[in-house]
């Protein structure tokens, strides 16, 4: 059986780190396809390096790395930093990882939000050569079909747009966008990992629960509208209620997150009535999550 090793490369590890849902989703995409697959998020532990090292012990022939910040920028109040904004750029640490991984001699396949922005100049950066741009589950499923039936790695990369090749250079971006469109995950349950959910809770962080996938903004900083076509796929109000309350009940979770672009595209009805569900089940929960300015409308506002 194929082992993959799926690595969170996110040293973005703040008060409240966002969890792996993408990447726990490829890990159960391989799995079900019929590869061993595991995860692990390294900055989670003092010793990154240790940390990955330990994982690759128990044998790999793959490793994945799922990037998600490409650099990230503060406002400093503290004495300490060099100026009133503090900047960090993350791919060397990730390359740095990257390194140990190919000093094994094992072949390394990068994705994640940071290879979807800049695809063929984030893998250069890295030192990969071999990358997935945009929504891919499909394309993940296809590769780990290959994988199990003995099919080596990249012989096994799906002929797709999606399928980037530093060595080429950027790919068309028209063409990308397309392939993405052709499939996109629909919500289900939030993919779930007891170490984050234990993070959580420890530091009074909030527990993320899927929302919805999409958007039909079109802001010209983000990728997410242009590769899933503008188009926006609400959860059931009932599941995601269900999970909260199960949260809340059985783990004594207070404080959630709402994940999706945009909580009230395509026009806030769901979130309404998520809110007055909550009401109506007694829950006494914290739900946070994000709203554009507009559309704005007054009655689901008051739902809120």
């Amino acid at each position: 059986m194929t082992r993959v090793l799926i690595v969170y490369a996110n040293p973005a590890v703040t008060a409240s780190p966002v969890p792996p849902l993408g990447a726990q989703r490829v890990r159960a995409v391989l799995a079900g396809a019929g590869c061993e697959a595991r995860l692990t998020s390294p900055w989670l532990a003092l010793d990154p390096a240790a940390e990955l090292e330990r994982a690759l012990e128990e044998g790999v022939d793959l490793v994945g790395f799922s990037v998600r910040n490409i650099d990230d920028s503060l406002v400093v109040r503290g004495e300490s930093g060099e100026g009133a904004i503090e900047t960090r750029y993350y791919l060397p640490e990730v390359a740095a990882l990257v390194d140990r991984v190919r000093a094994r001699g094992i072949p390394v396949l990068a994705g994640g939000t940071a290879v979807s922005s800049a695809p063929a100049g984030v893998l250069r950066a890295l030192g990969v050569r071999w990358g997935v741009a945009g929504p891919a589950e499909d394309l993940c499923w296809r590769l780990g079909r290959a994988l199990a039936s003995g099919t080596p790695f990249p012989e096994a990369l799906p002929a797709d747009p999606r399928v980037i090749d530093a060595d080429a250079g950027d790919p068309d971006p028209a063409e990308l966008r397309w392939s993405g469109q052709r499939w996109s995950s629909p919500p289900g349950p939030t993919p779930r990992s007891a170490a984050w959910l234990a993070l959580a809770r420890e530091r009074g962080g909030r527990v993320p629960v899927w929302f919805s996938a999409g958007c039909d903004r079109r802001c010209r900083f983000c990728v997410e509208a242009g590769f899933l076509g503008g188009r926006v796929a609400v959860r059931p109000v009932e599941d995601t209620l269900d999970e909260i309350e199960g949260l809340h009940r059985r783990a004594g979770v207070r404080r959630f997150f709402l994940t999706g672009s945009e909580l009230n595209v395509p026009d806030g009805r769901a979130l309404a009535a998520l809110m007055r569900g909550l009401a109506a089940r007694g829950l006494d929960v914290d739900v946070g999550g994000v709203l554009p300015p507009a559309p704005v409308n007054a009655a689901r506002l008051a739902a809120v």
